[in-house]
């Protein structure tokens, strides 16, 4: 029985290290990115200009639904087998 509490114990110091040890090396990285990178630095998206808008406004053009269809058919087909 002892040596089951011991093998635990063994158990339990290595994960806890392991977790120590990751949350530790967390916090230099984000201190050095923090650091380093500008503070103003943001991510913007890039506007999609060449995404077709249809004449309907919200929806899809007609090689979109062509590909739905043909991929729902598909699927279809696939499973009855």
């Amino acid at each position: 029985m002892s040596e089951l509490f011991i093998n635990a114990a063994e158990i339990m110091a290595v994960g806890m290290t392991s977790v120590i040890a990751f949350l530790l090396l967390l916090i230099f990285c984000m201190s050095m990115m923090a650091k380093y990178l500008p503070k103003g630095a943001t991510h913007e998206p890039t506007p999609r200009s060449a995404r077709k808008q249809s004449k309907a406004g919200n929806q899809p053009s007609d090689d979109t639904v062509a590909a739905i269809s043909a991929a729902v058919h598909a699927y279809r087909t696939q499973r009855k087998k």
